[in-house]
């Protein structure tokens, strides 16, 4: 089945790769914003696209808003062109935690933003490591939500001295189920922080399931943000009397000052994906890896 692919300048690095790797032109949206902050979306080169199939690329990370917004707007203007078919590829689905309502047996807010991209003419979406599996089911479309879970242990063994004798841990209770996964395929034991959270971007360690005879350890989570949960679960570690502590994230938002709170920690390495650009984010402590070769073989299968 012939495609086009699209991407915005947002992620124009991680889509111009899985270009590569999938041997196919790439067009960039042009993306105009006024003085009042709206947005005007164009595809300059493009008279038609009738009865063809569009790949439009990009995460919707910080500004969440903004960049959403860009991809419903460009969303449109394909379907406007005459697409019969958009996949959405959003590595990094923004709201993917707003997934809770206040009214029980009701959808979360992120029904919204799937409603809004639907209505904007996507057809079906793939996505990254949901950081909550369940809001699948508020998808009206099919959508493929692709686990990393084989590739971050193929990298924990490239990345990670000692690796055959590593703890791997979760930071909280969410992430039970994906350590539990990438353990059983390392072939090492886990243990499973509990949190309590006291304010919206803030957490305390109440608890610790597990034992490990290890002195090295390796923090993983879908998502890491402001970096308090991960960086208090290493500094934790680290009294423990864990030498080596290293952290594996999906999703690198690295918002409010996570940079310098990951310098200052008991990290040795934090290596994430690029499903975000770490735009300035890099250091001395944070490598980015990527993942274009799993969202090409992907969209090689679907097509």
């Amino acid at each position: 089945m012939p495609y086009q692919l699209f991407t915005l300048a947002s992620n124009f690095d991680l889509a111009q790769q899985i270009a590569k790797k999938l041997d196919q032109p790439l067009q960039i949206a042009d993306v105009k914003e006024f003085a009042d902050t709206e947005l005007e979306i164009k595809f300059p080169e493009l008279q038609s696209l009738k009865d063809q199939t569009s790949v439009l690329i990009q995460s919707t990370y910080p500004p969440v808003n903004k960049h959403l917004i860009e991809f419903a707007l460009a969303s449109f203007g394909l379907k406007t062109l005459g697409s019969k078919k958009i996949v959405g590829v959003i590595p990094y689905f923004g709201y993917s935690r707003h997934d809770k309502n206040i009214f029980k047996k009701k959808p979360g807010p992120v029904k919204v933003i799937i409603d809004m991209l639907e209505a904007a003419g996507i057809n079906k979406f793939v996505t990254v490591q949901l950081h909550n599996p369940l809001i699948i089911s508020e998808f009206d479309v099919s959508i493929i939500d692709i686990m990393v879970n084989d590739f971050l242990a193929n990298l924990i063994k490239s990345q990670v001295p000692d690796w055959q004798n590593a703890c791997i841990v979760a930071p909280d209770e969410g992430a039970r189920e994906m350590i539990q996964d990438i353990a059983n395929k390392v072939g090492c034991g886990h243990l499973v922080f509990s949190k309590e959270r006291f304010a919206a971007d803030e957490t305390r360690i109440i608890g610790v399931e597990g034992t490990c005879k290890s002195k090295t350890a390796i923090i993983i989570d879908d998502i890491i943000d402001t970096g308090g949960t991960a960086i208090h679960v290493a500094n934790e570690l680290k009294k423990q009397g864990f030498e080596h502590i290293y952290g594996f994230f999906v999703h690198p938002v690295l918002s409010a000052g996570a940079k310098e709170r990951i310098e200052q920690s008991a990290f040795d390495k934090v290596f994430v994906s690029n499903t975000i650009p770490l735009n300035g984010k890099k250091t001395a402590k944070i490598d980015q890896f990527d993942i274009s070769s799993v969202l090409a073989k992907s969209l090689e299968q679907m097509f």
